[in-house]
């Protein structure tokens, strides 16, 4: 189950509908099968899913602009 007080997005994984796996501890996409992301599976419960633009579209862009409110910038 989520637990909020554990959420910590500089370290976290997001999932996009279109299967892609954004992995922000380690500023790069990864496989379904990636231990680290199962490991977290594991613990958490699930990925966070993808943000979405003003158009509802999951973007890189929606996704940097809700990570550089924590001070991250991302690269894919």
């Amino acid at each position: 189950m989520f637990d909020p007080a554990a959420f910590t997005p500089l370290d976290w994984y997001w999932l996009a509908s279109d299967g892609r796996i954004y992995s922000s501890g380690r500023n790069m996409l990864v496989f379904p099968h990636d231990t680290g992301y199962l490991t977290f599976l594991a613990k958490s419960g699930g990925a966070t899913p993808w943000p979405t633009d003003a158009n509802g579209q999951q973007t890189t862009a929606a996704l940097q602009a809700v990570l550089s409110y924590y001070g991250a910038t991302i690269a894919i």
